[in-house]
């Protein structure tokens, strides 16, 4: 946290901080060439049209050149403007050390090139004075914003709030625009804990509000982008990437919490509704996590598979990164904190772990039975086989391990936790009505239920079998494909129905197929035990070959395979789908 702290000496007519309700600091560095203009033009406009009483502050950052000079002759010049001089440069600095010193119950700042039309000066202010807003923030990136500047900007402009709503999970739309407003008190207990004294100023202090559950008004500006901004834009990048980062471990370790409530939203935060967390923001974390972890188990593979062979690397392997990658997931991509589920959460992600390690088996099985035995074409095939399982670990643990919905863990399980995560979790989901619902509310009616819907899944899976089986069996018998091969067009085939089946009749489910939350998952929990009976098939049919069966004793081998292969899963399988896939959620009225 911040310690810094500037002895400042204002220069102008009281030689010292005016009172007005709003001050406007215009932090500057070597501005001699504009800086006249902007503020006898920001002057003028203060003067004639803005209605509250105000106080123009020039900050120089330790310029080099005529600014200082200028600033302090325009002091003397013009009514209520001041100037104060820092020895070091940064913006963050600047607006640190004036808002700190400043009487003025809102405290306000825009970039000396007046790019920000001034008409949008009193919708920035307005809901700070009146206790409405603690914070408000000039926008380019509102639909009722008229902007002018190059592609290049603008391009930067977006990817870097795009950046900060995912990894920061950030609800503001502009961090950046030079044309901001906080209300004094507010700035008194964050400023403390802004870090940066540069171009993420803005940024951090934004987080920190956010994260704080302040409230932050935004204003939809005209800007007019200008040709002589001398901004680093690679180091800005680099210094603004660091800053995320940091940003990202400070709000999730609760180092920046505040304890005591500011201003009138902050104090009313605890009834307002929780916002469940994006989707978006939720699977760039993931994959980012992924990223990690699938290195990870590549090295320990490698380092392990020569000394203990490649399938004990490979149960190794997964166990330690299944154990790091739900604690990150946990914290960063689920944002649960405390030590509430905690063992629930990993004995959930140590199962999940059964979906990985039978791919990954099952595909060092299939490359051994091929003859397939060299480290780089295993390494590369047991990493894709644990990416696709990936896919079905995020929606698992999003909508069943970490659901605070679902979770009694208390408030600090989650964002999720409460009416409000409920009523979004729960929301566009039909309330379940008729003899389902009054049987399940009748004594031993959950039972009933179950024991019903155990049946129809046992019928589905009898179905679906029966048509992979009949497909397989065609396919050995008359010798039209390998058996490897053989099995996963049968397994792709019996899909169709098995999908369908259990939807609708097993678990009622109507209306369209959810591509992403029902087919997909679907498809990898198939293939699952596609992995394993595969392998299965392979080791059997080989075994048949070599012993000579005949064709009728050789299918009926690889089909009595098969069949005990998906066995394994079926129980597995059932859960997911229930628990997941298909699960009817009440509505909350």
């Amino acid at each position: 946290m911040s310690t810094t702290t500037e002895l400042l000496t204002f220069v102008g007519r009281s030689d010292g901080p005016r009172t007005a309700d709003v001050d406007i600091v215009i932090p500057v560095y070597n501005e001699e060439a504009g800086l006249e203009t902007s503020i006898r033009t920001l002057h003028a406009y203060l003067r004639d049209r803005f209605p509250m009483s105000w106080t123009i502050t020039i900050a120089d950052n330790a310029s080099t050149d005529q600014t200082w000079g200028i600033a302090c002759r325009l002091t003397n010049e013009l009514d209520g403007v001041q100037a104060v001089h820092l020895d070091q440069k940064g913006r963050g600095r600047a607006l640190r050390a004036t808002w700190s010193a400043s009487t003025a119950p809102v405290v306000a700042y825009m970039d000396v090139d007046l790019s920000t039309d001034l008409d949008a000066l009193l919708p920035l202010v307005a809901p700070l004075l009146s206790g409405h807003s603690d914070l408000a923030i000039g926008t380019r990136l509102a639909q009722a914003s008229r902007v002018v500047r190059g592609p290049k900007r603008e391009a930067i402009s977006r990817s870097y709030n795009l950046l900060l709503r995912t990894m920061l999970r950030s609800g503001f739309s502009d961090a950046q625009c030079g044309f901001k407003a906080v209300r004094a008190d507010v700035v008194r207990v964050l400023m403390p804990l802004v870090e940066d004294e540069g171009w993420f100023f803005d940024t951090e202090l934004l987080v920190l509000a956010e994260h704080n559950g302040l409230r932050i008004h935004e204003v939809p500006v005209d800007w007019v982008d200008d040709p002589d901004s001398r901004v680093d834009v690679v180091g800005t990048a680099r210094d603004d990437l660091q800053g995320i980062w940091r940003m990202l471990r400070r709000t999730t370790s609760g180092e920046v919490d505040i304890d005591t409530p500011v201003g009138l939203s902050a104090r009313d935060r605890r009834d307002d509704p929780v916002r469940s967390p994006d989707l978006a923001s939720q699977l760039v974390r993931f994959a980012s996590i992924g990223v990690v972890s699938t290195i990870l188990f590549a090295v320990l593979f490698v380092l392990l598979a020569a000394p203990l062979g490649y399938v004990v690397a490979d149960i190794v392997a997964l166990g330690v990164c299944t154990v790091a990658n739900t604690a990150a997931n946990r914290r960063l991509t689920f944002s649960l904190r405390g030590r509430a589920g905690l063992a629930r959460h990993h004995l959930a992600g140590l199962a999940l772990a059964a979906l990985p390690l039978g791919l990954t088996l099952a595909t060092i099985g299939v490359l051994d039975a091929l003859g397939v035995t060299a480290l780089v074409p295993v390494l590369v095939a047991v990493t894709v086989a644990n990416l696709v399982a990936s896919v079905a670990r995020f929606v698992v643990l999003r909508r069943w391990v970490f659901n605070a919905a679902d979770a009694h863990d208390g408030p600090e399980d989650g964002p999720d936790a409460g009416p409000a995560g409920s009523r979004q979790a729960d929301a566009g989901v039909a309330r379940e009505s008729g003899p389902r619902a009054e049987s399940a509310a009748a004594p031993g009616g959950a039972l009933v239920r179950r024991v019903r819907q155990l049946l129809r899944y046992g019928g589905v899976s009898l179905v679906s079998t029966t048509v992979s089986l009949s497909v397989l069996g065609l396919l050995v018998y008359f010798d039209l494909l390998p058996a490897a091969l053989a099995n996963i067009v049968a397994t792709m085939v019996g899909m169709v129905p098995s999908f369908e089946l259990n939807r609708r009749w097993v678990w009622n489910k109507t209306g369209p197929r959810s591509v992403v939350s029902e087919i997909l998952p679907f498809g990898v929990l198939s293939f699952a035990g596609l992995g394993l009976s595969t392998l299965a098939v392979a080791v059997t049919a080989a075994w048949a070959s070599s012993s000579g069966l005949e064709p009728g004793l050789r299918t009926l081998a690889v089909e009595v395979a098969n069949l005990a292969a998906f066995g394994t899963v079926w129980v597995v399988q059932f859960v997911i789908l229930d628990r997941v896939l298909f699960r009817h959620r009440p509505s909350v009225a």
